[in-house]
């Protein structure tokens, strides 16, 4: 083999190194960049102020459409989000824009799908102010056995004390595919222990609700039941 041909061959070789340098610059930075927006989105969203967890979601579906983060990443911030009751406002907002990113993009759509698959049934129990507190709370500690029967984990939500509610008791649904699958069995679970609930299902109503969980049931203590 001639100088020459030494000469081209390694002039390749440390063309090859270079172009793989600057490469792998480049894929660090942007991993280094990906790890400081989830670091911020998850200081944003975490955080016990409203405003910050409200702007927090707004980045995280910026950092979305901009491909800074991936669609599971952001997803994990929304299963998040809807599995705390005290954050209801702000899971609102999460579903919302989570609808609007699903809007205009199938493989987020997909993913997010994917992720709500895994999600907990979400059960928020509504009764009067001055309900009877032995049939509310007998309600409410068979609420809390009802994962069982509905075949996935359970996030009960605490008591909404109202001011009105329908004569008789319902469970309520937003959701087609919930309002199959998981409110007929909840309705047989309650009347199993002598409550007398019929389903409610409000999903035709809903079809285009963009801020409402999926898998979400109301459970509404009827004023005959006290």
């Amino acid at each position: 083999m001639s100088s020459k041909t030494h000469e081209i061959i390694d002039i390749a070789l440390k063309t090859v190194i270079a172009a793989s340098a600057v490469v792998a610059t480049i894929i660090f930075g942007l991993m280094s960049r990906q790890h400081d927006d989830i670091k911020l989105l998850t200081e944003l969203i975490y955080s016990e102020q409203k405003a910050k967890s409200f702007a927090g979601i707004s980045l995280a579906k910026l950092y979305v459409q901009q491909e800074r983060i991936s669609p599971e990443i952001f997803g994990t911030f929304v299963a998040y989000i809807n599995n705390e009751p005290t954050k209801q406002n702000l899971a609102d907002a999460a579903n919302e824009a989570a609808s609007f990113l699903a809007a205009s993009d199938n493989h987020i759509k997909t993913t997010l799908a994917q992720i709500n698959e895994n999600m907990p049934v979400r059960i928020v129990p509504h009764a009067l102010s001055h309900a009877d507190s032995f049939t509310v709370s007998s309600i409410i500690r068979d609420l809390k056995r009802s994962g069982k029967e509905l075949g996935s984990s359970v996030i009960l939500f605490p008591l909404e004390k109202v001011n009105v509610t329908p004569n008789k008791s319902q469970i309520r649904c937003y959701n087609q595919q919930t309002c199959e699958l998981y409110g007929p069995k909840l309705v047989q679970h309650l009347n199993n222990s002598g409550f007398q609930f019929s389903l409610m299902d409000k999903s035709a109503d809903y079809a285009e609700a963009t801020s409402l969980n999926p898998k979400l049931l109301e459970v509404w203590v009827g004023k005959e039941a006290n």
